[in-house]
Formats: structure tokens, C-alpha cells, sequence
């Protein structure tokens, strides 16, 4: 679970950084 946690974070992050 921590694992796919920190895949989600990942994520995240590529997206708000496509945003700004």
C-alpha cells in the first residue's frame, strides 16, 4: 500500500506540474 502511495504522489505531482 505505501508503495502504490508513493506511485500516487508521483502522479500528482507530474499533473500540478503540467498545470502550472
Amino acid at each position: 500500500m505505501a508503495n502504490d502511495h508513493g506511485h500516487w504522489l508521483g502522479v500528482y505531482a507530474s499533473l500540478y506540474s503540467k498545470k502550472i
